[in-house]
């Protein structure tokens, strides 16, 4: 009954930042264009780093959340975004697919 509720408050809080991060206006080099292929174990990244705050930006991370290392909260804040535009496989990496559409959302050139 408790983690029922708890899975329930973790998706609607999901839900909002998500829709937090639409209202809210780009923040400055937020449309700055991935160029890697980025996966589970990197640390001390930059481009780990923008991932993130892309992730954060669109609710499918925490705030806060941007270290630079991409460790289990990126790789699953990665499968819920490629979830979300139909990726396959869904498996956490930033890979060609995910990558592209990153970009995609953030009106970068391919």
């Amino acid at each position: 009954e408790v983690q029922a509720e708890i899975a329930r408050l973790t998706a609607l809080v999901l839900s909002l930042q998500s829709q937090l991060g639409q209202l809210e206006p780009a923040q400055a080099g937020s449309g700055q264009q991935f160029s890697s292929e980025l996966y589970y174990g990197l640390k001390n990244s930059s481009e780990v780093k923008q991932l993130q705050e892309f992730l954060i930006s669109k609710g499918y991370l925490g705030a806060g959340l941007n270290t630079g290392s991409y460790l289990n909260k990126t790789m699953q804040a990665v499968k819920a975004y490629q979830r979300s535009k139909g990726i396959t496989p869904v498996n956490g990496r930033f890979g060609p697919k995910t990558k592209a559409a990153a970009n995609a959302d953030i009106g970068a050139n391919q």
